[in-house]
């Protein structure tokens, strides 16, 4: 399977992706003001974990998934300003989820779809990113699956960048164990032999 190559946005495609990327920064910071409180969903959980991760007390609470807190632990602490640090961490990880689909947008199909598709998918994307979620975690993890799963057909080396994708959206969140799922069957039964 050869993929065409793709153009590259030119300087106004470019000043379009940064003016997307900052409306996406500006609504995530409106959306984070609406969660300022940790008890709200499963924020305060996964903060705990995070604790009992950075104090080697566990690694799981049985429900969930230790990806996210564990990126979180370094910083835990009992105060409120661990709840601010770890939503920053999270609007960190939806930018670079922005990025990414960028990025594997433009490898893939050029750069007025990948612009089209970061416009439908910036508002929810920017909504959990305000939070402390899994979800924008979920999203880099499952593009960057589909991306190597892809180009593991033209590069076979690829598919191991998938498989360690589809193993970290596992760890992210209980949606994450379709991925391995699919990467099973994507390798077994397309792969050249």
């Amino acid at each position: 399977m050869h993929l065409p190559p793709t153009r590259l946005p030119s300087l106004q495609g470019w000043a379009a992706y940064s003016l997307l990327f900052l409306i996406f920064v500006t609504i995530t910071y409106e959306h984070s003001k609406a969660w300022n409180h940790p008890n709200k969903g499963d924020q305060d959980l996964d903060l705990t974990l995070g604790l009992k991760i950075r104090n080697f007390e566990a690694l799981s609470d049985g429900y969930h998934h230790p990806l996210l807190p564990a990126l979180v632990a370094p910083f835990a602490e009992k105060q409120l300003r661990y709840f601010a640090t770890a939503k920053l961490v999270n609007i960190a990880i939806g930018a670079v989820a922005f990025w990414v689909i960028a990025w594997v947008g433009l490898r893939l199909v050029g750069p007025i779809p990948t612009f089209l598709t970061l416009v439908a998918i910036s508002p929810g994307l920017s909504n959990k990113s305000a939070e402390f979620t899994a979800e924008p975690l979920l999203l880099l993890l499952t593009v960057l699956t589909f991306y190597g799963l892809v180009r593991g057909f033209e590069h076979p080396r690829c598919w191991i960048m998938a498989g360690i994708a589809a193993g970290l959206a596992y760890l992210t969140k209980g949606s994450g164990l379709l991925l391995p799922i699919a990467y099973t069957l994507t390798v077994f039964r397309f792969a050249p032999k």
